[in-house]
């Protein structure tokens, strides 16, 4: 799988300052026993919103808030119940309105799947641009 320009290397484990786990669920899987693509898409959601909820929302003014504007899951390799997935999340580009948000999901030591989730912040008035205390947050969180 090629690389998007301008993201680090999502596969490398040692690219992550955030990590958590997740059980992988008998419901997770599909008719041919493995993990279904959906299943995945709700990881990455669990990883990138415990980096975002813990660090960078309470960052937030009043008003302000966050929201997914796209996310895109690039499958590697087929994943079984049972287990557990390791996800790990960093800030990989910072706009001037949004950020993206890379992850890598791992089970056993081994990456199965990527994914990249652009956040979009803004007020009721529409996007605006990260406020100087955010932008200091998501630099902790780039891996780098």
């Amino acid at each position: 799988m090629n690389r998007p320009e301008g993201l680090p290397d999502l596969t490398d484990r040692a690219g992550y300052p955030h990590w958590m786990t997740d059980r992988i669920r008998f419901s997770d899987t599909d008719m041919a026993n493995h993990v279904n693509n959906v299943a995945y898409a709700a990881y990455a959601e669990t990883g990138r919103l415990d980096l975002m909820r813990r660090h960078i929302h309470p960052l937030c003014g009043p008003g302000e808030r966050f929201i997914a504007a796209s996310v895109t899951v690039n499958f590697l390799r087929e994943t079984h119940y049972p287990g557990e997935v390791e996800i790990g999340t960093r800030i990989a580009r910072i706009g001037r309105t949004s950020m993206t948000v890379g992850q890598g999901i791992f089970k056993d030591g081994v990456c199965v799947a990527t994914a990249t989730g652009t956040v979009v912040f803004l007020d009721a008035n529409g996007p605006i641009p990260l406020n100087d205390t955010i932008l200091a947050e998501a630099r902790k969180w780039t891996g780098g």
